[in-house]
């Protein structure tokens, strides 16, 4: 919240035999009132309207946590202190306790109900709690009685600009997009010059959106283990820790093709291309083309339906690799403007279109010779096992995912509010081939944090336990000696993966900005050739156009 309501309430008949600190506090002098209310406590007959005073002084200050736990005990020691109820619930809300404001409202509304705070704060929570039509009617009231005028002890200051404009975002919540259009522009003419009147012209533009938008990027990365999967080779040392500059550009765009009503829908399409410096990995020079759909129905103003269909191709070295499809349907819930979560579902089938060749078959003994007709310095495998047809990827899988997000309020954190993200995710794939059939759990958690001058940081960080159906196909690396066959693991493979990373976008001129990022990977695997680990860093420019919806 861009800025916090002070009520000081003027010095009353049965207020003028007040304690020191009181008095302090009720002249707005909250710097020398807190310990003096603080030592006041200790020896007070009347502890409740001490406490009080120390709440409404310490939620001046926004130290929300202590003024909420002052209140608490102030409305413990005298249940007829109402105004206290009001300030309690002033301060949980700040701390997103929604539940909590919510009880201190109702225990104070016999009192305060017709006063313009009260009906703001009841607005706010309504709103944070997903009731859009019970916060407009909330926020209404609060605009009311603030245009006509009335004033009570607990109400001496205006609530405005505070209350149009999170009408406004009430109304456009509710699906009343014309009228919170004309409220929000309403706060940004009538408060021009203030942070509300900025935060409602940044609230219409998002109102308004863009019809179709497309952000360029280009730099380069640095990556220490190019070569993590080979297409036609089965040996472990020839598919791992060759480190190598590339250069990355990328196109990312959409457009809106319906909006009516409940109802959206709009086209996503991203290209990615990367250029290896080094004459001997340019064989992992790869494009990768994707497109989707989507469309989106909301069932009212806090829950939707998205459905998805997804198409990617992929070249590497110039030749086709993969192509997949897949559909997603998800539901997703806003618990509140802090706080949503996601549940989907998806299929998808994988075609990969390059072929493995089978490896020599030994004589049926491990670690005897080949044969007199193979050629020297090679290895031979199982007799009777067709490697290409054990290791064909082709397949579909079938996904589910919960996800959440919230944004909680920190009081006293040196940092801007985070955004904490995190989902749960199994998959099962069905390949044609032996070797990638699997199930899968994965976990991930990521922080991102809006610095001041635009700068956005993120974090995060995934976990994810694969179970395959059955033993490798390829063989460990101590287990290959040129001319002899090498033995296989009758053990089913597994695998953990532990991803890290953190990125840094910068804003640098207009559309113009910038993109640090650093990424490592751990996957640790029962089968040599999958097991490794990698580091990328890359650096990004990046150009982001748009047009306004009509």
């Amino acid at each position: 919240m861009l800025g916090l309501l002070f009520a000081t309430a003027p010095l009353h008949a049965e207020e003028r035999r007040a304690s020191r600190g009181e008095r302090l506090a009720l002249e707005g002098r909250c710097d020398v009132a807190i310990p003096e209310l603080s030592r006041e406590l200790e020896t007070a007959p009347d502890p409740g309207r001490i406490s009080w005073r120390l709440g409404q002084c310490l939620l001046h200050q926004q130290r929300y946590a202590e003024a909420a736990a002052a209140l608490e005990r102030a409305v413990a020691a005298d249940a007829s202190l109402l105004e206290a109820q009001l300030d309690l619930a002033r301060a949980r809300y700040h701390l997103g306790d929604l539940d909590g404001a919510d009880a201190a409202l109702r225990a104070s509304q016999q009192g305060f109900s017709e006063e313009a705070i009260w009906n703001l704060y009841r607005g706010m929570v309504d709103l944070e709690r997903g009731d859009a039509e019970a916060a407009v009617a909330a926020l209404e009231r609060a605009v009311e009685i603030n245009r006509s005028g009335f004033r009570t002890r607990s109400d001496l200051q205006a609530v405005e600009p505070v209350a149009s404009y999170y009408l406004g975002i009430a109304q456009r919540a509710a699906g009343q997009e014309a009228q919170a259009a004309a409220t929000l522009r309403g706060v940004a003419e009538e408060w021009a010059g203030t942070d509300w009147a900025a935060e409602a012209r940044r609230a219409v533009g998002a109102e308004r959106g863009a019809s179709a938008w497309l952000t360029l990027s280009s730099g380069g990365e640095y990556d220490d283990n190019v070569v993590l999967s080979g297409r036609d080779t089965p040996l472990p040392s020839d598919i791992s820790d060759e480190a190598g500059y590339r250069a990355v550009w990328a196109a990312t765009g959409g457009a809106d093709l319906l909006r009516r009503g409940r109802n959206a829908a709009g086209l996503l399409a991203s290209y990615n291309g990367r250029y290896h410096l080094e004459d001997d990995l340019s064989e992992f020079d790869s494009h990768v083309p994707t497109a989707s759909l989507w469309w989106n129905h909301a069932l009212r103003a806090d829950t939707n339906v998205r459905l998805r269909y997804n198409f990617g191709y992929a070249w590497v070295d110039r030749d086709p690799y993969v192509v997949t499809n897949g559909g997603r349907a998800s539901l997703i819930r806003a618990w509140s403007s802090r706080q949503n979560s996601a549940l989907a579902g998806s299929l998808y089938v994988d075609e990969y279109l390059f072929t493995t060749d089978d490896v020599p078959d030994g004589p049926g003994t491990p670690n005897a010779p080949c044969g007199p007709l193979s050629p020297p310095f090679t290895v031979c495998g199982p007799p009777g096992l067709d490697e290409g047809r054990a290791r064909n990827r082709d397949g579909w899988g079938a996904r589910g995912t919960l996800s959440h997000g919230w944004s909680p309020s920190l009081d006293g954190f040196p940092l801007p509010d985070p955004a904490l993200h995190g989902s749960y995710t199994y998959t099962y794939f069905d390949a044609e081939g032996r070797e990638y059939s699997h199930q899968s759990h994965a976990f991930t958690l990521g922080v991102s944090f809006a610095l001041p001058y635009g700068v956005g940081l993120d974090l995060d960080g995934a976990y994810t336990y694969r179970l395959y159906r059955n033993p490798s196909t390829y063989p460990q690396q101590e287990d290959l000696v040129a001319g002899l066959q090498y033995p296989l693991s009758g053990t089913r493979r597994r695998e953990s993966s532990y991803v890290a990373g953190a990125r840094l976008s910068v804003p640098l001129v207009g559309p113009v900005s910038a993109t640090a990022s650093y990424r490592y990977r751990d996957n640790r695997s029962t089968s040599d050739v999958f097991d490794y680990d990698q580091h990328v860093i890359g650096l990004l420019l990046n150009v982001t156009l748009s047009r306004p919806r009509s």
